[in-house]
């Protein structure tokens, strides 16, 4: 049986290690291992991770800290169902594939690219700002399964409007021109004290800056109650595809705004030019 085993770390989008039940792997923080996770509260080799005969096991290779599964410390255990497994202070998450779940995470990828696809023809003919925002903060919800989302719109001196949610993690996207995420706001030390944080009870939490250019010109913002959620690179690969879709639009809405206020001006050049004239008949 095939199986997923995502290292989430407090900073970084959650790695993912895809499992197969031919091969053993051995977990630690030295080069040499089959799934690296370069963290000093790690044994250089942490944990042996196995299948037999159809069940996976973890296993204790003797480390300093430590293996926890679930809450609780042990030396060896099978994982017959998704557990969340803790390695000296990393968690993981251990997700084993069923036939089901395969179609599942088979069928999501699908819909992720009929959406983009969709997206992309509808806009085709559209130069609505409000479509685009309501599109894209429903699509992004589907594809993260997040709580919240928001499509945050920058002026040119990047002022980011009063929205509920981390307005420090979207800043830091801004000032990175990178996707900034963080797993566990209410114990991340810049982000737990702050009232939005404690006010939602944030768990996880990611901002992508959206450019055109060298300019950054929005940022997409999503975030997840739930405790066990978080966000990993798979799902960052397919927001960048979907950012530059929404770059591109967000540009042709702008473009269509100062056609329409250029149309209005040119109204209203010729509306004062022919008073004048009358004016003059007079």
């Amino acid at each position: 049986m095939k199986a997923i085993f995502d290292v989430v770390f407090q900073h970084r989008f959650a790695q993912r290690f895809d499992l197969h039940e031919h091969r053993a792997y051995v977990i630690g923080r030295s080069s040499e291992c089959d799934i690296q996770i370069d963290h000093p509260t790690l044994s250089r080799q942490h944990a042996l991770l196995f299948c037999s005969e159809g069940v996976w096991y973890l296993r204790d290779l003797n480390s300093t800290n430590g293996l926890f599964i679930d809450a609780q410390r042990v030396e060896e255990k099978c994982l017959q169902h998704s557990s969340i497994c803790r390695l000296g202070d990393v968690t993981c998450m251990f997700v084993p594939h069923h036939n089901q779940s395969q179609k599942i995470v088979i069928n999501h990828a699908q819909w992720c690219g009929r959406q983009l696809a969709q997206m992309r023809e509808s806009w085709q003919h559209s130069t609505s700002l409000q479509e685009v925002v309501s599109a894209s903060q429903n699509t992004i919800a589907q594809v993260l399964q997040s709580d919240r989302t928001a499509l945050i719109l920058l002026n040119d001196s990047y002022v980011v409007p009063p929205f509920d949610g981390s307005t420090t993690l979207v800043q830091q996207a801004i000032e990175s021109g990178q996707p900034c995420v963080v797993h566990n706001a209410l114990t991340h030390q810049q982000l737990q004290h702050r009232e939005s944080v404690k006010r939602q009870q944030i768990k996880a939490a990611l901002a992508v800056p959206i450019a055109l250019g060298n300019k950054i010109i929005a940022v997409l913002y999503a975030d997840s109650l739930k405790q066990a959620h978080y966000f990993n690179e798979h799902q960052i690969f397919i927001l960048q595809r979907f950012t530059q879709l929404i770059a591109m639009q967000l540009t042709l809405c702008q473009l269509n705004d100062y056609l329409k206020l250029a149309q209005q001006k040119m109204t209203t050049a010729r509306e004062l030019a022919n008073n004048v004239r009358t004016l003059g008949n007079l």
